[in-house]
């Protein structure tokens, strides 16, 4: 959204996001849940932001949502993955890539920080598996070292030389 809409609408788009997981797990507590039925409710609330109901089940990649569900359910994991995410940022400027260390990072520091509950993990792996399967075409280009980078100008069809082609070569 940042590259596309630009800074401030990018922004404010992460910002919403991260209050949606926020707010889902919020209700679910609000609802009386805790522990690993809590962190479904989280993982539930993840889902419907990459599979929107209202946007004929497509939707975003769940970075940000997945976010607020954790910090929700663990400031420190919340904090220790996105300081894996800007670890990887900072010096690749791959966001895709910093996402994908972030998601991974999520379940991890939650399992190591709350031993005694390790079954409110696996809604959060899940919720991982999803954020990296919406990130399929990310990883194959990263495969590709074809990746955008943040601050490069987005690669497009137009900015590739045109392949000659024996037709040209004709009408020249």
């Amino acid at each position: 959204m940042l590259r596309a809409l630009g800074a401030k609408i990018g922004l404010a788009v992460f910002v919403v996001d991260v209050l949606k997981g926020v707010a889902g797990v919020a209700i679910c507590s609000a609802l009386g849940m805790e522990g690993w039925l809590l962190s479904m409710g989280g993982l539930f609330t993840a889902l419907g932001h990459c599979f929107s109901v209202y946007l004929g089940f497509k939707g975003g990649k769940g970075v940000a949502t997945s976010l607020g569900v954790v910090l929700m359910l663990s400031p420190l994991a919340g904090v220790i993955a996105f300081a894996a995410w800007f670890a990887v940022v900072l010096p690749t400027r791959i966001v895709s890539l910093a996402s994908l260390v972030g998601a991974l990072t999520l379940p991890i520091a939650y399992y190591f920080l709350h031993t005694s509950t390790p079954e409110a993990t696996v809604p959060l792996v899940a919720m991982a598996i999803v954020v990296i399967g919406r990130h399929d075409e990310n990883i194959e280009r990263l495969l590709r070292g074809e990746e955008n980078r943040f601050g490069s100008k987005k690669k497009s069809d137009s900015d590739e030389p045109a392949a000659n082609t024996q037709a040209d070569t004709e009408e020249a």
